[in-house]
């Protein structure tokens, strides 16, 4: 389907999102809710460019994919998980 579905839960410290690829092909955006608003809205950006870079069903390392998205967005290695 390809739909991207938003949700807050509680995730560990240190994690401000992830995305998870479900059985209908829809994208499960999970934005951690003890995040600030400013957190959050990055977590968000962050993760929808993971879908929107295609990093889905790739055979690469989750770091790796991580550090290359960091470096694209801003030319640093500072990382958001």
């Amino acid at each position: 389907m390809d739909a991207v579905i938003m949700r807050l839960i509680d995730l560990p410290p240190g994690v401000n999102g992830m995305t998870v690829l479900d059985e209908n092909g829809d994208f499960n955006i999970y934005i951690n809710a003890r995040n600030s608003n400013d957190q959050s809205a990055l977590a968000f950006i962050h993760e929808s460019a993971h879908i929107s870079n295609g990093h889905f069903g790739e055979a690469v390392h989750a770091s790796l994919l991580e550090w290359s998205l960091s470096n694209d967005a801003d030319g640093s290695d500072s990382q958001t998980q």
